[in-house]
């Protein structure tokens, strides 16, 4: 199929995750993700065929993500910065500013401001999940 395909052409497990083209499931009620997201279906089948590596040289071996997280939040003007930066991407890329926020709260752990705009950028990704276990996750 297309995930096999694509795996077969060289994708990374991210650019399947990305361009893998989920079947509309909306006009199927009895169809409809409810509790799983097709998405996990990807990340399974990448796990079965290619292994537990994802193709990103910088996975294999990686960085302490606190470390990571305090030298992005440093490029980014520190933690509060890139936590606003979060909230001004999330009005049109939900997952990116999820990413975003949780690095500016890896790197500063009690900033109370950080953590609020957290909770702001994880209600609105939970909001934008359809299946029950992205949503009791987010």
């Amino acid at each position: 199929g297309q995930c096999m395909g694509a795996m077969n052409a060289g994708l990374t497990l991210n650019q399947l995750l990305h361009t893998v083209q989920i079947p509309d499931q909306s006009k199927r009620v009895y169809l409809r993700s409810t509790y799983d997201d097709p998405r996990f279906i990807i990340s399974n089948m990448w796990r079965r065929y290619a292994g537990w590596w994802d193709q990103d040289p910088a996975h294999l071996i990686p960085a302490d993500n606190s470390q990571l997280s305090i030298q992005i939040c440093e490029a980014a003007g520190g933690p509060l910065k890139l936590a606003e930066k979060a909230l001004e991407v999330m009005v049109k890329d939900v997952a990116t500013a999820t990413q975003l926020v949780e690095y500016a709260s890896v790197a500063a752990p009690g900033d109370t401001a950080v953590h609020r705009i957290r909770a702001e950028v994880y209600r609105r990704r939970k909001e934008s999940e359809r299946s029950l276990m992205a949503q009791s996750i987010f």
